[in-house]
């Protein structure tokens, strides 16, 4: 009888076995990729289904890539076309993963299809290609440097993509966003940006370390740095020559190092946020986190956001004092217009791009928001 038993437990750890090894060699089957590379064309098709690479073809032999109509690619290893002459490219919306320097340095490259099921990007991924596209909706991680040298006009990363941002020698990018999922702007992150002119965070950035030379060579007139940056690489606005203000609402580390040297910048930090001998254009601040009104301590001015602050460098942005900001902020909470210095504004935002209100005839109604009566009928003209 126990012979039985002991028979019994051994064929069913047999048949475990084999049935472990069936689903095994299943999925290896399934997950098997193949390739069929035409020499004469330079054409290589891919299909099958796992990760897919060149096959072991030279990537500078390779012209053109297709992937098989019931292919089911997930994923493509790195360094596969790496300096290929391919001009253009189909992404399967099966692949959820690029990797790093895929596609770099394949300079003929212009156009291609990028999935919205692609989640990650990997580290210069398309460096040194002629692309200009947007992110994949689903994308969840950029690795740094994936857009280098490329026709990127604007870079916008949103809200939950982590990873590093930068877009290094892009010469026709102008306008760049970052979401709260990025934690770091890489050394040389923008330099060479030559047109880059606005860069902004998300209210809620995640953001801890700016590179050595970030914003080198670009044209930002202004910037505000996040509260939750320590770290600021030297020289990191090295000859942005268009660059007037830095707002920076965080506090340095001690490993920081001439982090606003060899910019003309003024330079706006806390009291307590360990600027001394980062640069010679500093000056302190302080702020009402209730009312979000700063005071720039050097000149006495205040101003109703960081916006206003760093904008100030071109056009008069400051209130005469506390209680004008105060007054301002409560018209605009209310929709209503508001003067300052003998100026009509119907927002925040027209006040801060110097669009007040011109050669208008007001009603009643309508004066009686901004000015005081003067009599039963008046009118009230501003120029």
């Amino acid at each position: 009888m126990l012979t039985i038993i002991k028979r019994g437990l051994h064929m069913k750890k047999v048949l475990l076995l084999i049935l472990f090894l069936l689903i095994s060699f299943a999925h290896y089957a399934w997950a098997v990729v193949s390739y069929d590379f035409d020499s004469d064309t330079g054409t290589l098709t891919i299909s099958g289904s796992g990760t897919a690479s060149n096959g072991g073809i030279d990537p500078t032999m390779i012209r053109a890539v297709v992937f098989a109509e019931n292919s089911n690619i997930t994923d493509i290893y790195g360094w596969s076309f790496q300096n290929s002459p391919i001009e253009s490219i189909t992404i399967p919306d099966t692949v959820t993963s690029i990797g790093r320097d895929v596609f770099h340095g394949c300079s003929n490259l212009k156009n291609i299809y990028l999935p919205d099921s692609i989640e990650n990007i990997g580290y210069a991924a398309f460096a040194g290609t002629q692309i200009d596209i947007d992110l994949p909706k689903n994308l969840t991680h950029l690795d740094a440097s994936a857009f280098n040298e490329t026709n990127l006009k604007s870079l916008n990363i949103p809200d939950g993509v982590s990873g590093a941002a930068g877009c290094n020698s892009c010469s026709q990018l102008t306008e760049v966003s970052i979401g709260n999922g990025i934690t770091v702007l890489s050394g040389n992150a923008f330099k060479g940006a030559t047109n880059l002119q606005k860069i902004s965070f998300s209210e809620d950035s995640a953001l801890q370390e700016i590179g050595a030379w970030a914003f080198e060579n670009t044209q930002i007139k202004s910037i505000v740095i996040p509260s939750s940056v320590t770290h600021i690489g030297r020289d990191a606005f090295q000859n942005a020559s268009q660059l007037q203000a830095i707002l920076f609402e965080g506090t340095l580390d001690d490993t920081t190092w001439r982090a606003f040297m060899n910019t003309s910048a003024k330079v706006y930090c806390k009291t307590d946020a360990n600027c001394e001998g980062q640069g010679s254009n500093v000056q302190y601040y302080e702020k009402d986190e209730t009312t979000g009104i700063y005071h720039t301590l050097s000149d006495d001015k205040y101003f109703i956001s960081a916006d206003f602050l760093v904008a100030d460098q071109n056009r008069d942005k400051a209130c005469k004092d506390l209680g004008e900001c105060e007054a301002i902020i409560a018209a605009a909470a209310q929709n209503k217009s508001f003067m300052v210095k003998g100026k009509l504004y119907n927002s925040l935002n027209d006040w801060l791009s110097g669009n007040y209100v011109k050669k208008r005839i007001y009603t009643v109604e309508e004066a009686n928001k901004v000015s005081k009566p003067t009599g039963n009928t008046f009118k009230v003209r501003y120029k």
